[in-house]
């Protein structure tokens, strides 16, 4: 009798195990669509490897560039593209949403219906369908709207066709000349 018991017990934890894995390989990555030059990515719990076409970037990775490379991801119809000397790290991903930081560099967004928050220079710039530029301080819009939160008292928000450059940020104590 326990043994009659048992066969289906085993035969749904391994169609439960089955699924957990279907799900997980679908789990939301964003994917390099183009490399051109030498472009590293940081996999949680892999390491580093080179950005190859293909490469699928999980929440929690690191892609850098270097001297005259670019990458571009794709997620969900929309696009990043990753100029050279650059660091962005994804923070996080969601069906209809991804969080970003970008340390170093540029980035181009063409987020179609994708909202996208990208953390600056100590600024948070998030926009939802739209397309803008960052680089060297400066934001640029080049379709949709922009919010951007903690470069003034209240948030800003940009229009295509708007730039705004970030205030330049001092090093050092702020009592001095």
């Amino acid at each position: 009798m326990t043994r009659l018991l048992t066969r289906p017990i085993r035969t749904f934890l391994i169609a439960a195990l089955a699924l957990s894995a279907a799900l997980s390989a679908s789990a939301q990555e964003i994917e390099l669509s183009s490399s051109k030059g030498y472009a590293e990515a940081l996999l949680p719990s892999v390491g580093w490897r080179q950005a190859v076409i293909g490469r699928r970037l999980p929440a929690g990775s690191v892609l850098i560039t270097w001297t005259g490379a670019e990458a571009r991801m794709e997620y969900e119809g929309s696009s990043l593209s990753l100029g050279p000397l650059s660091r962005l790290e994804v923070r996080g991903i969601g069906a209809d949403s991804i969080s970003l930081s970008l340390t170093e560099g540029e980035l181009s967004i063409a987020a179609g219906s994708l909202s996208v928050e990208v953390e600056y220079r100590g600024v948070r710039v998030s926009t939802k369908g739209g397309g803008l530029r960052i680089a060297d301080g400066k934001i640029a819009v080049d379709s949709g709207a922009v919010l951007i939160e903690g470069y003034a008292a209240s948030p800003v928000t940009l229009s295509a066709g708007s730039r705004l450059e970030l205030f330049e940020r001092k090093r050092g104590s702020v009592f001095e000349d």
